[in-house]
This record gives structure tokens, C-alpha cells and sequence, in this order.
């Protein structure tokens, strides 16, 4: 909401932030087909109750979240026409918690819909950028239209830049 609430107030957008919900450490990290049903009820339940254009639905992912993002869109195949993957590590990398990992033939089923806008710093200090090319090149081979965005910041933060290009790359 501290990233994106002043733009969307701005441009009349309805945002949802919501977070993760499995114990990690200090904090919380996805269990993706948990929370993937919660977040979808929660966007069903909003788009019933307000008058939401549901041609325009867009997904802002960072970090971890970008997998959650692409959980969302194979899920949901059709339903998602832009989505901003920040700060993307591996999406496709099994790991402890990854509940079945991303339907790839349902991000296939998306091509044709859904948008994407990678945005990866080069020096990230994280590490996303090792993860960079074969996310990309995943994402493709699934026929999604892919575009990108390299800052060379030195951050896994999201930057003003990142987040102006994000912006210009929403549906209008």
C-alpha cells in the first residue's frame, strides 16, 4: 500500500494488498495454493460488491509474491490482463513449500490475455538476477508476452523506476 496507494488513489484503482499467511522465520511466507484461493475469493468477492472493470484485473507481485502472481494467473487462466512481476527470484525452482509448483500449462492458457512486465534489477544484492534469463525464458516458452525492465540500482527494492514503469504498463 506504501508503494502503490498514492497511484492508485490517483488513477481510481482499486487495490489489495493482501499477505501471506504460513509462519517463516520472523515473519510469513506464501503456502501458494492456500493463499491463492483466499486471494482469489477475496478479488470474486470485491469485484461482486464494487463496480470493478474486470477487463482491466492486474496483479503487482514482488519478490516471493511474483510466484504467488503466477500462481494466481495459472489458476485462473484468462482472468488476469497485466501482471508485474518485481524483484522476481525463481518461480519455477522447487522449494520447501511449494505446494505443487506453477502450472505451466495453465500460464499457457494465459498467453493470450495476460501481460507481463519482468522488472529485475542487474545487481540486485539478493541474488534475483542470476534467476533472470531462465525466468524470462520460461515465461515465454509458455507464449506469455513478456516485457522487461533491468535498473542497475544495486537494490531488491522496488525503485521509483520500477514502479513509473510498472505504472506506464498497467491496461488503461
Amino acid at each position: 500500500m506504501a508503494l502503490f496507494g498514492l497511484a492508485a488513489l490517483e488513477r481510481g484503482v482499486f487495490l489489495l494488498a493482501p499477505q501471506a499467511t504460513r509462519p517463516c522465520g520472523e515473519g510469513y511466507c506464501w503456502s501458494f495454493a492456500q493463499d491463492a484461493k483466499a486471494i482469489y475469493s477475496l478479488i470474486e468477492t470485491t469485484c461482486a460488491k464494487y463496480p470493478i472493470d474486470q477487463n482491466r484485473l492486474s496483479l503487482i507481485g514482488y519478490s516471493m509474491g511474483c510466484t504467488m502472481g503466477l500462481w494466481l494467473i495459472a489458476q485462473n487462466p484468462g482472468r488476469f490482463a497485466f501482471f508485474a512481476a518485481l524483484g522476481m527470484g525463481s518461480a519455477f525452482e522447487p522449494w520447501e513449500h511449494d505446494d505443487g509448483g506453477i502450472d505451466e500449462d495453465g500460464l499457457r492458457a494465459s498467453a493470450g490475455t495476460t501481460r507481463i512486465l519482468l522488472a529485475v534489477d542487474q545487481t540486485d544484492p539478493t541474488g534475483t538476477d542470476a534467476y533472470f534469463e531462465a525466468n524470462l525464458a520460461r515465461l515465454r516458452a509458455a507464449e506469455l508476452h513478456v516485457a522487461t525492465f533491468r535498473p542497475n540500482m544495486g537494490t531488491h527494492a522496488v525503485t521509483a523506476a520500477m514502479q513509473a514503469r510498472m505504472l506506464q504498463a498497467l491496461p488503461s
